[in-house]
């Protein structure tokens, strides 16, 4: 997505390069976080009855359902359920 202004994204660079490391890792553990729980609440809406567990393994398939076979999916979402 390119919507920003060159002049934006250079100040955001700017912005971001001016952080130390450690500045740095906390923002992406924070976006990481974020990003979770925008999963976590979308599941929670979609299916309110699911247990902690099963939206762990409804959270999993989300982010990884492109990196596994329907079958190694499934019995991934199985171990983490009967975890």
């Amino acid at each position: 997505m390119k919507d920003t202004p060159p002049e934006i994204r250079q100040m955001q660079r700017d912005i971001i390069h001016a952080m130390t490391d450690r500045e740095r890792a906390l923002l992406g553990v924070d976006m990481i976080e974020s990003a979770r729980k925008v999963v976590t609440n979308s599941i929670r809406e979609e299916h309110p009855h699911l247990s902690e567990r099963e939206v762990v393994a409804e959270r999993f398939e989300r982010y990884y359902k492109n990196e596994f076979s329907e079958e190694k999916l499934k019995n991934i979402k199985e171990a983490i359920l009967s975890y």
